[in-house]
């Protein structure tokens, strides 16, 4: 039996799921907060069907929730990273002396190894209500530096504190394709008494 014709009939279908790049996102790199774009705003094009289904990613240690693709399964040799044949998400915090969103950014951004690329875009939003900016890397972005292939920074509510440093700011680093995804279904989650 030829299987070409199935083969074919399966990239045509993915095709019609596949979201839009986010280099199709407005362009919002303004220092005015007040023209941040909430993440409940997003065009829904940007989002991901209902196909595959999707898991829901809860951690009471960083204190979010999100949705991924339900493929995905926990890397062992991460503790919060969860990967499969379509994508990747990892979680962390992130501390800053200099206490400001755009100042964490910079500092993300400017690493000597440059892992978004020479010139990333970053877009200034509103997620969970709460100060948010998501990198978005350059064409030159290096091939190995792929498990930070865009990345998401949210500013805490309150800060999580862990060993007694104080953490303002959560990351979620992803895929290209289903960062808009996370972005459109993140959450904080109350802190376990």
């Amino acid at each position: 039996m030829n299987m070409l014709p199935l083969l074919a009939l399966g990239l045509l279908t993915y095709n019609s799921y596949a979201p839009k790049a986010l280099d199709a996102y407005p362009r919002n790199e303004s220092t005015n907060d007040n023209e941040m774009i909430d993440a409940a705003n997003f065009p829904q094009e940007f989002v991901l069907p209902d196909f595959p289904p999707f898991n829901n990613f809860v951690s009471t240690k960083y204190r979010v929730s999100f949705k991924y693709p339900n493929t995905w399964v926990k890397n062992p040799r991460y503790a919060d990273k969860y990967e499969g044949k379509t994508g990747f998400f990892e979680v962390s915090d992130l501390a800053s002396a200099e206490g400001s969103i755009d100042k964490v950014v910079q500092d993300e951004i400017n690493l000597p190894y440059k892992p978004y690329g020479s010139t990333p875009r970053v877009l200034k939003l509103r997620v969970d209500g709460q100060p948010a900016r998501l990198i978005y890397p350059s064409s030159d972005q290096l091939a190995p530096l792929s498990d930070r292939e865009a990345a998401l920074i949210v500013e805490y509510k309150k800060p999580l504190i862990s060993d007694g440093i104080p953490y303002p700011y959560v990351v979620v680093w992803s895929d290209k394709i289903h960062m808009p995804l996370i972005i459109k279904t993140f959450q904080f989650v109350a802190e376990e008494n």
